[in-house]
């Protein structure tokens, strides 16, 4: 008894480490399951960004890639849920600009003159009438 081999030396420590990789995979699955749960439940379950936030960021990344159409489309209803945002309105009106919607960009600048500083901006670029 003496003289135990190698393999029955080191057969204690595979099985802990079975047994390890066993209960890691057990708690794994069963985070799983429990995530699955929530998976339907949430504001983007329905495959489009229902709230302000989640329309605000579409406008945004449809301005960056030059998308002035839906980024104006989604300014819009941004503006709708919030429409004295200062921010909210600037943004709308550069998009407006670099669109070519000038009718949309007077309209939106004439938000602006309300006192906010981009007015000022403008009124020195000659957007707005002084």
């Amino acid at each position: 008894m003496a003289s135990m081999s190698m393999a029955q030396k080191r057969l204690p420590d595979v099985e802990r480490r079975g047994v390890r990789r066993w209960a890691l995979g057990c708690a794994a699955f069963c985070a799983l399951i429990l995530l699955q749960g929530c998976a339907g439940t949430g504001p983007f379950s329905g495959g489009q960004p229902e709230t302000t936030y989640g329309d605000y960021l579409i406008a945004r990344y449809a301005g960056s890639i030059h998308d002035t159409k839906t980024a104006g489309e989604y300014f819009d209803r941004t503006l709708a849920a919030d429409p004295k945002n200062p921010v909210i309105v600037e943004r709308a009106l550069m998009v407006a600009l670099s669109g070519g919607e000038m009718d949309r960009a007077v309209r939106l600048a004439g938000r602006l003159a309300g006192g906010h500083l981009s007015a000022a901006r403008l009124r020195g670029r000659d957007l707005l009438p002084v």
